[in-house]
């Protein structure tokens, strides 16, 4: 890290480009939790970003269409976990643990899934197609189109952005 970037308040880095890729190929349970395997990295957006010091309320993070400005999906440090779903049929081990903005002081990251926000429905539920340790409740959000995009990092009253470009699976053969 730079002298600039640790002297900042905050930084937000730049991500890396992103390929829109569906999480789980699996047709069936996970493998057993004593079966050797090790994670893959993360579908989405990894989104970077320091705060020297830890921020005063709540950080926020938005992710915006480049074109229309239109906000795609919205994170804040407030936000309460998701907690597991009462009464599931599938053991604790196939759940993914909580993503949470931090908001303390130190180097963080955060990834956004490439979805909007998942639809208001009455019941969530865990799909039998699952990975260790990574199954989202569902249903999700659609994904979002290949393109460029804003991510804004919110902390201590100021503002930072970068932008991001997603990209679609290359082995899909769809128009967009």
């Amino acid at each position: 890290i730079t002298a600039d970037i640790a002297r900042a308040p905050a930084y937000l880095f730049r991500p890396a480009q992103a390929w829109r890729f569906r999480w789980n190929k699996n047709t069936d349970t996970p493998l057993p939790p004593d079966e050797p395997a090790a994670p893959n990295p993360p579908d989405g957006v990894a989104i970077s970003y320091l705060l020297s010091r830890a921020a005063s309320g709540s950080i926020a993070l938005e992710v915006s269409d480049a074109t229309t400005g239109e906000v795609i999906r919205s994170f804040s440090s407030a936000d309460p976990p998701v907690a597991p779903i009462v009464g599931r049929n599938i053991p604790d081990y196939w759940i993914a643990p909580p993503s949470r903005l931090e908001a303390s002081a130190g180097l963080h990251r955060f990834v956004w899934d490439l979805r909007y926000a998942a639809p208001p429905v009455e019941q969530r539920d865990y799909p039998m197609a699952a990975v260790a340790g990574n199954t989202p409740q569902t249903p999700q959000g659609m994904f979002v189109l290949p393109g460029t995009y804003q991510v804004r990092l919110t902390a201590n009253g100021q503002s930072y952005r970068q932008a991001v470009t997603v990209r679609m699976d290359p082995r899909v053969r769809a128009s967009v």
